[in-house]
């Protein structure tokens, strides 16, 4: 066959094969192209194809379209294999001094762990270092944007420079100081971490929630923050749930965390553990009869079927989530009353409501929305439910928080507005005939146990909702006051676009913003100021432990037997070898983080709202 014919032949083989006979192929016909290269990079030690691929980065007339090609396949392969090869190439590149080369040597050093060209880089930032004008203590260090890259490329090979890291960590203006604080948690040499932790008390709140992130993350880092709160450098009231929870996954029973948790018990609340067996349930001696309310907050087991349920009465109601979507089913030849039009998500907080008029018409409620009205008229008494209790044989597997039984229809506005509160500490408000909550969960049968966990949905006690009413309250006035457009254009690109898209443009983490305008303030301001009580399952974190004792939280791009692609701001998406993960798993929390507009001053709410206002 002729040469160009055969290497259109080769990519129809089979991965390897193919590999082995481009490797065959002369490199110079003309310059590969994507799939040419994914086969060359998957398999650099099979016998010629490492020296075609090395032949082809050697050339400058086609080593710049080879790396190129290599990024955009990046998540396809094994990045230490390829290291010996792409770090000349890639020293290269930022030898030159042109923006576009150095550009893209930046991001091969950072894609594929070039340690190798740590000195090269260092150099670059050192280049692009400024201050501004300003004398004093408030004089900022400035960097150009070529060094800002090659810090965060230092960022992400974990660089031991904590003395250059530390000094743009406390005075670098907000984006070099968020990539510093970021390089310090990474740092491979411990000092990197107890720096960052001295410095903390006097970070802005910002780069606070990047330093609590990063320091967790690692062992050496996790020790540093827990002696700095234990000694007192950092205010408990710091370490949320989650951050809580990323420490104990990266120390497991260290004796200064396991202290520190005796001193934060507040953490850790009951909650109603069902083992999935045919006892798994409880008694309430409740009766529904007429209009009714029924609420609380489920996460079930993974493989969600009809054998879990929330409330039930032989031969009369059964609430369950047959193939993954609450109904509820009702005896006397009525079947499915009502069909939830979202599945549930398993192993994810959820709050289910489901609602009977006095015409017997029901309303099902997932995290406050409305989730279906189509519904069957039903009005027989349902006599003695059960919670948990399902007609199948097997039992609900999974776990229940503040169990609710009205004996009146609760409107949407008080579901929305109640979902995420606790009325556990408070007098029972009218029409509250059944309230099961902390340890009083009525009649337990065996496959029932009321556990303490760190695990558990996000309630709020009736201060905590007051504060968090007189907060929707200021931010809602600020939303609604007139704003500068363009000022919160500039400002959402500071703030959100790392995470998110407009019109193509921005990060590929939280959900595109298109057309957020056209959600309205509310649920602008609950997106905002409450994003772990009702987030979609996609974007929650999802955790990966790894054997070396370091966790990495982001959003889950894809994952496969060889390895998990794992997506985080302000970085490229990150390729882990399964044989380097001890544990993954998806986190209650989502990746947007709380107190974002806590930060801003009231004239910049104002201005952000208004430009979010016009995306429609």
């Amino acid at each position: 066959m002729p040469v160009e014919n055969r290497l259109v032949a080769t990519l129809a083989l089979e991965p390897k094969d193919s590999a082995d006979a481009r490797g065959q192929t002369p490199p110079q016909l003309r310059p590969p192209g994507d799939g040419e290269l994914l086969r060359l990079a998957q398999f650099p030690d099979e016998p010629g194809v490492g020296e075609a691929l090395k032949a082809i980065l050697q050339k400058p007339e086609t080593r710049a379209g080879a790396l190129e090609s290599l990024l955009r396949v990046r998540t396809k392969l094994d990045a230490a294999k390829l290291a010996p090869l792409l770090t000349d190439a890639a020293r290269q590149l930022l030898s030159q001094n042109s923006p576009a080369t150095m550009d893209l040597g930046t991001k091969m050093a950072s894609a594929f762990q070039l340690a190798g060209v740590e000195p090269e880089l260092v150099k670059m930032l050192e280049a692009g270092w400024g201050w501004s004008p300003r004398e004093g203590a408030n004089q900022m260090a400035i960097l150009q944007p070529q060094s800002l890259a090659a810090l965060r490329a230092l960022r992400d090979l974990k660089s031991d420079r904590v003395s250059t890291f530390a000094k743009l960590a406390e005075k670098g203006e907000p984006a070099v100081q968020d990539a510093a604080v970021a390089a310090l948690a990474a740092s491979r040499d411990a000092k990197g971490p107890e720096q960052l932790a001295s410095l903390y008390p006097m970070l802005p709140t910002t780069a606070k929630k990047l330093a609590l992130a990063g320091l967790s993350g690692t062992r050496a880092g996790a020790s540093a923050l827990v002696k700095s709160v234990r000694g007192g450098a950092i205010e408990k009231d710091e370490i949320d749930g989650v951050t809580f929870d990323k420490l104990q996954a990266v120390l497991g029973d260290d004796a200064d965390l396991a202290a520190l948790m005796q001193e934060m018990a507040s953490l850790f609340r009951p909650v109603l553990r069902l083992n999935g067996e045919d006892n798994a349930w409880t008694e309430t001696g409740l009766t529904l009869d007429g209009p009714f309310t029924m609420e609380t907050w489920v996460k079930l087991d993974a493989g969600i079927d009809n054998n879990d349920g929330l409330l039930g009465a032989p031969n009369a109601v059964d609430m369950n989530f047959f193939g993954g979507q609450f109904r509820v089913w009702v005896g006397g030849g009525v079947h499915d009353a009502i069909v939830a039009k979202k599945k549930t998500v398993a192993d994810v907080w959820t709050h289910v409501a489901v609602t009977r008029d006095a015409k017997g018409m029901f309303r099902i409620y997932q995290n406050g929305e409305l989730d279906s009205a189509d519904s069957k008229p039903v009005t027989q008494k349902f006599e003695n439910v059960r919670i948990g209790w399902g007609t199948p044989a097997k039992g609900t597997a999974g776990w229940l928080s503040e169990f609710r039984v009205w004996n009146r229809e609760r409107s949407a506005a008080e579901i929305r507005a109640d979902f995420d509160r606790s009325f556990s500490a408070d007098a029972k408000p009218e029409g509250l005939v059944g309230l099961f909550s902390g340890a009083g969960w009525g009649k337990l049968h065996s496959g029932a146990k009321v556990m303490k966990s760190q695990d558990f949905p996000p309630l709020l006690t009736a201060a905590e909702a007051a504060a968090l009413a007189e907060k929707f309250s200021k931010f809602h006035a600020l939303a609604e006051k007139p704003g500068d457009v363009a000022k919160g254009k500039v400002l959402f690109a500071t703030v959100c676009q790392q995470c998110h898209s407009v019109g193509g443009q921005g990060g590929q983490v939280g959900p595109v913003l298109n057309g957020a305008g056209a959600l309205g303030v509310e649920a602008l301001l609950r997106n905002l100021l409450t994003p772990n009580a009702a987030m979609e399952p996609g974007y929650r974190v999802f955790r990966v432990e790894l054997k070396d004792g370091d966790v990495l939280d982001g959003i889950r791009v894809s994952e496969d037997e060889d390895a998990i692609v794992l997506r985080r701001p302000n970085m490229a998406d990150t390729r882990i070898a399964q044989k380097d993960v001890r544990k993954a798993a998806f986190t209650k929390s989502s990746v947007m983080p709380e107190g974002l507009l806590d930060s801003l001053p009231p004239e910049q709410v104002s201005d952000l709202f208004a430009y979010l206002k016009t995306l429609k």
